[in-house]
């Protein structure tokens, strides 16, 4: 085996993991509204407006604040700072409405199943 002198396949698999990251990230809740964790704790994501299961533009809608979290290690050191302040301003949005950030973004609830 040969040694990459230019670091380029640490950098593909760096890409490969951002990339496999993000898909997670924006489908993880098209699965009939459930995600791992929601399915263990018995709650379900569900369309506000017709009450049916979360499907994949949902998901995709639901999701799309968190993916900036996923690029924060590109961020350095401040990486950390930055999902440090997503997370404050998720859990302030659901503190005064009592609805999570990404509910609002997709036009979702989560309801127990």
């Amino acid at each position: 085996m040969v040694a990459d002198p230019h670091g380029a396949g640490a950098a593909s698999r760096l890409e490969d993991v951002l990339w496999t990251t993000l898909f997670w990230i924006l489908l993880r809740d098209s699965l009939s509204g459930y995600s791992p964790g929601k399915a263990l704790l018995g709650l379900r994501a569900l369309d506000r407006r017709t009450g049916d299961p979360a499907g994949v533009p949902d998901s995709v809608l639901r999701n799309l604040p968190l993916v900036p979290v996923v690029f924060a290690p590109l961020l350095g050191v401040y990486g950390p700072l930055f999902v440090a302040a997503v997370l404050v301003v998720h859990g302030l949005v659901i503190v005064s409405s009592r609805r999570a950030l990404t509910d609002r973004a997709g036009g979702t609830e989560v309801v127990e199943d």
